[in-house]
């Protein structure tokens, strides 16, 4: 399955029957039968698309997402049909403030932290026999870690305030062992020290960023899918404009689908830091290098409890589980985590 990217000034998506066809200053880049492409992203306000290639895609369910050069999403178009999603949304609105809702905002963050505790200890212990010292810290760090969940069970009662508070200073804390040990292992020519959300400059956050915004549309794509609505969240507190239920499912998949990804490349130095950023945004080289490993990782089987799946499709199932504890049809619902 392919991932269409426009991402430079010129490039056009056209449609060749029931092909995707890109081209740039007349010339044919690419064909895609569109049976074998899983989705379509458009990060730059120079790239064009026709209607017909538009009405081919979101015929045949494959959605586009519109980003900025840094990755951000700012738009998506899907298709209206939904599975259902009557049914699904009025459950999820009406167990908006109940201990249904807590038992999904601690589920998130639950997964969230397993696989931070994986990649911690995944790193700690191919570290053991070359850097022994940098190992321990990256163990106690993972106990950090481990201890925050233990943490999370103690909550209880319906979501409010009080409630969400405590998870997300539990999630706080656990997540500054976690990008400790993360700047502890990336080579010193990123001047990684801490994560940076917003307006990032440094480069390995810059790359964090525009990964994540790859992982955002594959979220809300597997949110869209199950029919549930992604305005409307659990953990994050919904705001006009806001896809919260979005941010409240890519937490699981972070760590495993981008961390991971960006941590590799740049401590096997298949990206430099001198070769990462071009006038304050990321060089073409890397989007494209960032691109293809992070669609490729989510392309990669995983070992899910009892069965292999991609990890896209890991993101679906999950979204379903959500779907379906809000409809009473499971009793709890299971994160997402991977062990290490």
């Amino acid at each position: 399955m392919h991932t269409v990217i426009l991402e430079e000034f010129g490039t056009f998506l056209g449609k060749k029957r029931d092909r995707l066809v890109v081209k740039k200053d007349g010339k044919t880049l690419a064909e895609f039968p569109v049976s074998q492409v899983e989705r379509v992203i458009v990060s730059s306000a120079g790239a064009s698309l026709s209607s017909a290639a538009l009405y081919l895609a979101v015929e045949n369910r494959v959605p586009v997402s519109f980003t900025y050069s840094d990755g951000t999403p700012f738009g998506f178009l899907t298709p209206t049909e939904g599975h259902g999603t009557v049914l699904t949304r009025r459950a999820q609105y009406l167990e908006a403030g109940t201990e249904k809702a807590l038992h999904l905002a601690k589920g998130f963050v639950t997964g969230k932290l397993l696989n931070q505790q994986a990649l911690l200890s995944q790193w700690a212990r191919s570290r053991t026999r070359t850097d022994a010292e940098s190992s321990d810290k990256l163990f106690e760090l993972a106990d950090r870690v481990k201890v925050a969940q233990t943490e999370l069970g103690g909550i209880e009662g319906p979501i409010d305030v009080r409630t969400r508070d405590s998870i997300m200073n539990i999630e706080g804390r656990a997540a500054s062992a976690y990008w400790e040990g993360v700047a502890a292992i990336v080579p010193d020519e990123f001047d990684f020290s801490n994560r940076n959300t917003r307006s990032a400059k440094d480069p390995f956050n810059m790359m964090l960023n525009y990964g994540y915004g790859i992982l955002y549309s594959e979220v809300w794509s597997a949110v869209n899918a199950g029919g549930l609505d992604p305005f409307a969240g659990f953990l994050h507190v919904d705001r006009p404009g806001r896809p919260s239920l979005v941010l409240d499912l890519i937490e699981e998949f972070r760590q495993q689908a981008v961390d991971r990804v960006i941590v590799r490349l740049t401590t096997k130095q298949v990206i430099r830091a001198a070769e990462t950023a071009e006038s304050g945004e990321l060089s073409k080289q890397t989007r494209q290098v960032l691109a293809t490993e992070v669609v490729g990782r989510l392309s990669e089987q995983v070992q899910v409890r009892d069965s292999k799946i991609e990890l896209k499709n890991a993101i679906v199932r999950q979204a379903w589980a959500v779907a379906k504890f809000l409809r009473g049809e499971s009793s709890r619902y299971e994160p997402f985590s991977l062990r290490w």
